[in-house]
């Protein structure tokens, strides 16, 4: 029987009660494990969870960020009964996966093992005796040099899994050839940790429309009132240089919700007074990006545009999400809390939603993902 080894990504949010809060990197999985249940093959499950203290010792290994915890879910999902290893590599588990009658077989946490996060050589080679093939389906963890990811794929035959297909022939269909208007929409909190990535797509695009905290180094550096709101002063002089480089490409709030004496203000961007601390973009933002959105071509979405952990801060970004809903632009979104936030929205229908967050971000940086490169992708 073909036994494939297939490297998921199954690191689900998981609360105290040990309870699955988002199960869509286990639904994501679906397509690749039915193409290979109808070949008749046996499929190994290689995935991390959390951050766990790597060890030797199996006896040492926490039961709390066991794989174990996932079987239920996963066989609820998969309609397929699962055999659970405690462990990674060695004879004991290869002659277990051999003998086993099951179709669909659990590995530990892969990072309980010191070898996985050190891209150690030799526990690649180890895992490679564990099957015939070795596939991709998780794009979300193509930026490790992590053992599972750059280095067994080496010692196998492989290839990418349905899921890392599609994000892959999606991202290379609209940044190899976009349709334009190309549109960016970039949220989040920090400047810092997107900048690499506003510097690399500028050049490229025809609008980059910023939302969340991070517009505010923007709107400081314009020398604008920003209140008591968050914003990175060591970087308001690379916002102030790319404001002058790209006057027309840069989008800003024009007005935001924010509290004042905890009660929710609309206010002008232009002039935010000293009381008020800024949370979400405004209606008069959202009517001009809208504007902008309806003739775009090609969308792509990553960071959510105010506090949306806070119900009454969640307008901005549940705005957005339904103007790309109805945009005709091909849109594509990722990122981990532009995922969670689609969470909050039943109605949507964007052409493509990867589960990609930190490889999202340096795949739309220009950077080369060590997953990709080990399957010559």
């Amino acid at each position: 029987m073909l036994t494939v080894l297939l490297r998921c990504d199954l690191n689900v949010p998981i609360d105290q009660d040990f309870t699955i809060l988002d199960d869509s990197r286990i639904v994501a999985i679906q397509d690749t494990v039915k193409f290979f249940l109808n070949k008749n093959a046996r499929i190994v499950l290689l995935t991390h969870l959390g951050r766990p203290q790597p060890c030797h010792d199996i006896n040492q290994w926490d039961p709390s960020l066991s794989t174990l915890l996932l079987k239920t879910a996963i066989e609820k999902i998969l309609n397929q009964e699962i055999l659970y290893i405690k462990g990674l590599i060695g004879t004991d588990v290869y002659k277990q996966i051999q003998k086993s009658n099951h179709h669909l077989i659990l590995l530990e946490n892969l990072r309980f093992h010191p070898g996985e996060e050190t891209n150690n050589e030799n526990f690649a080679k180890e895992l490679s005796y564990l099957g015939d093939i070795y596939v991709n389906d998780a794009f979300s963890i193509c930026h490790r040099s992590h053992a599972s990811v750059s280095q067994l794929p080496l010692y196998m035959n492989h290839s990418a899994g349905c899921s890392l297909q599609k994000d892959i022939t999606a991202f290379r269909h609209i940044f190899k050839n976009p349709k334009h208007p190309f549109v960016v929409c970039m949220g989040g909190a920090k400047l810092s940790t997107k900048l690499p990535i506003i510097e690399h797509l500028l050049p490229r695009i025809d609008h980059l429309i910023i939302g969340g905290a991070m517009a505010h180094t923007f709107l400081k550096a314009k020398g604008y009132s920003i209140g008591g709101s968050m914003y990175e002063e060591s970087y308001m002089s690379m916002a102030s240089n790319l404001l002058d480089q790209y006057p027309s490409s840069i989008i800003l709030p024009k007005d935001g919700l924010g509290l004042c004496n905890e009660n929710v203000v609309t206010v002008d961007m232009t002039n935010v007074p000293k009381d008020v601390t800024l949370y979400d973009v405004g209606p008069h933002s959202i009517a001009s990006f809208q504007n902008i959105i309806a003739s775009a071509k090609t969308i792509v979405w990553n960071g959510p545009f105010g506090k949306i952990e806070d119900p009454r801060f969640q307008s901005g970004t549940t705005s957005l999400i339904a103007m790309l809903s109805t945009s005709n632009a091909t849109t594509i979104a990722g990122g981990g809390e532009t995922n969670y936030t689609l969470s909050l929205v039943q109605d949507h229908s964007l052409t493509h939603i990867t589960q990609g967050g930190g490889a999202f971000l340096e795949y739309l940086e220009g950077s080369e993902l060590p997953g990709l490169s080990a399957l010559g992708l």
